[in-house]
């Protein structure tokens, strides 16, 4: 069950990605999906709210920032 949760997590945050122009997944993608994992891990190992306040903070993030990245 773990196992699953933690694919489908990879799945959204590999589709949030996807929002980003290809230029600047190629430059920040992986970095980007490393710095999640571990976070994801952490979140993980505190318990359920640390992991819905980092899924929070990440769609946050997306959405703050996918707008300045097509600007440029």
């Amino acid at each position: 069950m773990a196992d699953e949760r933690h694919r489908l997590a990879d799945r959204v945050y590999r589709w949030l990605l996807r929002l980003f122009p290809q230029e600047f997944r190629g430059d920040f993608g992986e970095q980007m999906t490393d710095d999640f994992n571990d976070q994801r891990a952490d979140a993980v190992a505190e318990g359920g709210m640390a992991l819905a306040r980092l899924w929070w903070r990440t769609l946050r993030g997306f959405g703050a920032n996918v707008g300045l990245v097509w600007s440029f």
